[in-house]
């Protein structure tokens, strides 16, 4: 019985040393080793296939599909075609027109512009995409919020757009963003020690982890003057009716033409009545012409 044992356990040990070696040699995974830098348009050369890849690009096009989102990136040399497949999640509404940096394993696709082998890209999640710029009109669509106001989002609203101040940072992980009504630690893979001290302004997506609402940055830019968007100027009541209590915040210029129904004893405002509707203003100044 002790022979049989021991041959027993030397057959076992033969037939998993083999996989083992099989293991060993594969387990330099793709994202254990450097990845290429490629760009669009590029001729992919067969040691290249498969590999894990980084390219840069303008993105001009976006679709989903269930959890998959696909989209296309650009530059001078044509286009690259990339799919996530576990889903971008909130990143896919600002993708559009935004200058991203992505990473994933590079696929062989041929061109029927230059009849060369070139590279598509395969991605796993929003992790592998990085926004290096936002088109203006991406900061313009989401309204201020205060800190304050998170604990009310909407659960429909997949971005929120905040400013504040950095008070601290964790390198690649977080940064606490403080403003007037409170404090909120953010998730950011982009977070930098310089980033400490700065104003900024951040396009935030956000998730629930139990009862916890997790925020995480999608782009952040520093806070300046210039960014300030310049506001078009309201003309009509209707259009101020329309405001929500965030857009109001941001103190759109109104320039309204109509008859005013009332005015209040101290002369401090007033009703004013145009052809879509009435509103009260506050600090009312009469033209005489």
């Amino acid at each position: 019985m002790p022979l049989i044992r021991t041959a027993g356990a030397l057959f076992a040990l033969i037939l998993w040393l083999p996989n083992v070696s099989w293991a060993a040699d594969e387990s330099p995974s793709t994202n254990s080793v450097a990845p290429l830098h490629i760009a669009i348009g590029q001729t992919l050369q067969p040691e290249e296939i498969n590999r894990m890849a980084e390219v840069e690009g303008l993105v001009t096009f976006v679709g989903k599909q269930g959890r998959t989102t696909y989209f296309e990136i650009s530059s001078e040399a044509g286009f690259m075609s990339v799919t996530v497949a576990h889903s971008a999640g909130y990143l896919t509404d600002l993708l559009l027109g935004s200058r991203i940096r992505v990473r994933g394993v590079c696929t062989a696709a041929y061109s029927s512009v230059n009849a060369k082998i070139v590279s598509n890209l395969s991605a796993t999640n929003l992790n592998d995409i990085t926004i290096l710029q936002l088109p203006g009109e991406s900061w313009q669509r989401y309204p201020l919020l205060t800190l304050n106001e998170l604990g009310q989002t909407n659960s429909s609203v997949n971005i929120v757009h905040l400013r504040g101040k950095v008070q601290s940072v964790l390198p690649g992980s977080s940064f606490l963003l403080v403003d007037e009504t409170g404090q909120k630690s953010v998730e950011s893979r982009q977070a930098a020690s310089e980033m400490a001290g700065m104003e900024i302004e951040a396009l935030c997506g956000w998730h629930l982890r139990g009862t916890n609402r997790i925020f995480q940055c999608g782009a952040w830019r520093a806070f300046t003057t210039t960014n300030q968007v310049s506001l078009p100027t309201l003309t009509s009541a209707e259009q101020i009716l329309w405001l929500t209590p965030q857009e109001a915040r941001q103190a759109y210029p109104v320039k309204l033409q109509g008859v005013i129904t009332f005015i209040r004893s101290d002369h401090k405002g007033g009703n004013i009545q145009d052809e879509s509707g009435g509103i009260f203003l506050w600090h009312l100044n009469l033209a005489t012409n």
